[in-house]
């Protein structure tokens, strides 16, 4: 597969309704012995597992709404209102300065509305599927930026996926809501653990968790002794959160539990005191892992 991948953009002038299917396009096969220009004026590369390389002189004009899926995924495609997660690459098509670089940092998250994503990048993901690479050309004045711009969206995800793990018994065991959303019951026969346990829901087959790199997650934990709510991304708000992992930005506990898992899986954590929340008890934690982003911190070695 070559390297770069040049594409036939669609224009989506006046298309700017709640339901976009995007569709890959291509020159026009009824004329094969006419020989078509490439009009194409944007490059993007086509591997989804690495940073997009994204080619254009500038300044590029840009005169109308442009869409073009360049890699499709698969999977249940996203409606209104669903949650989406994605990484951004946004560049200004005047000064080609990066304005925007998500993969440096971590995913972006939201409920998919007008409100919350702009007209535009609601355009390209309403109908948009995990695993699709999605270019946006927008001109100047839409979402009220001063100049046009070219993005490139990588579709992530929202829910684990992977092979399920039959739960243990000595273990709370969990149940999940339409949304996702777990709720951990806890026997009161159940013996109380002095150590931390890991047990995997869901082995995903993503990438690896490494020391330094920020995970991208939902997480339900309550407190063994009555089931309270410790913490959740479960709230109000619905939106997963990241953390850096191995640098203090989590409890000893769940930063342990978490490296080397795959993106993907969802755990179950069981915490004392001491490698979890020292004032709230035992705690018992379900974390969904979605995405990882960032360099791997080289160990030192102390020998």
């Amino acid at each position: 597969m070559h390297k770069h991948k040049r594409i036939r953009m669609r224009n989506l002038a006046g298309v700017l309704a709640a339901a976009v299917m995007l569709t890959l396009s291509a020159c026009d096969s009824e004329q094969p012995e006419e020989e078509v220009p490439d009009v194409t004026d944007v490059t993007v590369s086509d591997d989804t597992s690495e940073r997009p390389e994204i080619e254009f002189t500038a300044p590029l004009e840009i005169d109308q709404l442009e869409v073009t899926t360049v890699v499709s995924g698969d999977g249940e495609e996203f409606a209104e209102g669903d949650l989406v997660l994605f990484q951004v690459v946004l560049i200004d098509a005047v000064s080609q300065e990066t304005q925007i670089d998500t993969w440096r940092t971590e995913p972006r998250a939201m409920h998919l509305t007008v409100t919350e994503a702009g007209q535009g990048l609601f355009t390209a993901l309403v109908g948009s599927q995990p695993g699709d690479r999605i270019m946006l050309k927008e001109p100047s004045g839409v979402d009220e930026v001063t100049t046009g711009r070219v993005v490139v969206i990588d579709v992530l995800p929202s829910r684990v996926e992977g092979e399920e793990v039959p739960p243990r018994d000595d273990l709370p065991s969990v149940s999940f809501e339409d949304s996702g959303e777990p709720e951990i019951h806890i026997d009161e026969d159940l013996e109380v653990p002095s150590e931390a346990i890991s047990q995997s829901l869901v082995k995903g087959e993503g990438k690896q968790v490494r020391t330094g790199q920020t995970v991208t997650m939902n997480y339900h934990g309550v407190r063994w002794e009555d089931g309270e709510i410790v913490d959740s991304t479960w709230g109000e708000e619905g939106l997963p959160r990241s953390y850096q992992v191995g640098v203090g930005d989590m409890p000893p506990g769940i930063d342990a539990g978490l490296l080397e898992q795959r993106i993907g899986s969802r755990l179950l954590l069981v915490l004392p005191p001491e490698t979890g929340y020292p004032s709230e008890g035992v705690t018992v934690f379900v974390i969904d892992l979605l995405a990882v982003t960032g360099e791997a911190m080289e160990l030192q070695n102390t020998d």
